[in-house]
């Protein structure tokens, strides 16, 4: 391609350059995933799991090789 053959494509199709793309909030990517059911049914298992008090075993650590 000589150097005379770009300025028609140039003014055709414009730039070679890519479209710079919007940026999505913070808060619309966390409202977006806290709308997917399986974040709703982990959130419920965690309301649950407040409300009964059964909290200590959530966050105890069980050693699988103690058991046996």
């Amino acid at each position: 391609m000589s150097s005379a053959e770009p300025s028609p494509q140039l003014a055709e199709f414009g730039p070679n350059e890519v479209a710079a793309v919007p940026r999505i909030p913070m808060r619309s990517r966390v409202a977006a995933q806290l709308r997917d059911p399986l974040i709703m049914v982990m959130l419920a298992a965690l309301v649950l799991t407040v409300v009964a008090g059964d909290y200590p075993d959530v966050v105890t650590h069980h050693d699988v090789r103690a058991v046996g």
